[in-house]
């Protein structure tokens, strides 16, 4: 579906989600095992209550905030996941909105490691930043810097809330301000707090689902089938193949029509790579598009009789090529 693009996709989600619902039943019939799965990014307190007394079947990823005990319990009394190497679950019974819920945190140890270095990155731009401002006071401090105007202590508060601004860096440094004088302030990394965050939110993911037969570890794989639907808008973001943008396109119908193909698109391609798998040639969409636009017509002109011939065929291909013409009957199309 299409939409205005100044509206927030948490306001439009409620629309798109009966819309969906509405196609699926058409082409499916009446849900009965079917469950609607989506992210935090979608959610509002009054989507949920929506979707919480429409008795459909969901999954959704959801702000730590929602459900804030949750974190509380420690590593260790999490459950390893079947079929899930390196990840832990944990589950409560919570009510939300009148309706029993079942919450799942679960705990991915790779997720953890790529927290755990962008956090640590970002602390580490963040005390450069704040020792260089420190650096600057000082120079108006000791008198050594006397250009410019003397700055003042709102001046540098906007500063350091600026160079905090990142997620969790304010919990993460501690401020303290001096009473006299000019503007300075001294930091320090807050080390209970920084233990207190990996210990209860790095590489911890919070889910929630009205389904309350599902086992934890259901509830982690059914809401990591998000990959694939992410993996369709990497493939729509591409700039070599099947990328969105740019649309040339400014009412509202050209739009749709737009928007239309390139899903289509994105429908045959992604059934162009099922053919090839299900051939032997396991590649992904992208490095598959590559080896099909590396086969190429090529038109041999030549005079004979004193006549102009034209003769096309294909371009020397490797093995895996020559296998994908076959197999896509490349040949065959070009011969008709």
């Amino acid at each position: 579906m299409t939409y205005q693009g100044n509206i927030p996709d948490v306001s439009f989600f409620p629309e798109v989600t009966q819309e969906l619902l509405k196609r699926h039943t058409a082409i499916f019939g009446p849900l009965k095992e079917s469950t609607l799965v989506f992210d935090k990014g979608n959610l509002s307190d009054d989507s949920l209550e929506k979707l919480l007394y429409s008795g459909v079947s969901f999954v959704a990823g959801v702000k730590a905030d929602l459900i804030p005990e949750i974190f509380a319990a420690p590593i260790e009394d999490f459950q390893g996941a079947i079929a899930m190497p390196g990840t832990k679950t944990y589950e409560m019974s919570v009510e939300m909105c009148g309706k029993p819920c079942k919450a799942v945190v679960s705990y991915s140890e790779s997720f953890f490691t790529q927290q755990l270095s962008s956090l640590t990155t970002l602390m580490a731009k963040c005390e450069e930043k704040l020792k260089a401002l420190q650096k600057h006071l000082l120079a108006w401090t000791l008198g050594k810097k006397t250009k410019g105007k003397r700055p003042t202590k709102r001046q540098v508060q906007v500063s350091v809330k600026d160079i905090l601004s990142g997620q969790h860096m304010t919990e993460l440094f501690t401020v303290d301000w001096n009473q006299f004088g000019l503007p300075y302030f001294q930091y320090s990394v807050h080390r209970k707090a920084f233990d207190k965050l990996v210990a209860t939110r790095l590489g911890r993911t919070l889910l929630l689902t009205n389904n309350i037969k599902l086992l934890a570890s259901e509830v982690v794989s059914t809401y990591r089938d998000l990959g694939h639907i992410e993996e369709a808008f990497k493939h729509m973001k591409n700039r070599d193949y099947l990328r969105w943008q740019p649309a040339f396109h400014w009412t509202d119908q050209k739009l749709e029509v737009h928007s239309f193909y390139c899903v289509l698109a994105l429908l045959l391609a992604t059934l162009a790579r099922k053919m090839a798998c299900e051939a032997g040639v396991d590649l992904s969409l992208h490095a598959l598009l590559n080896e099909l636009s590396s086969i190429r017509e090529v038109a041999l002109v030549y005079a004979q009789d004193d006549k102009i011939k034209t003769e096309f065929t294909l371009n020397r291909m490797t093995p895996r090529q020559k296998k994908l013409a076959d197999h896509f009957a490349v040949g065959n199309v070009l011969a008709g």
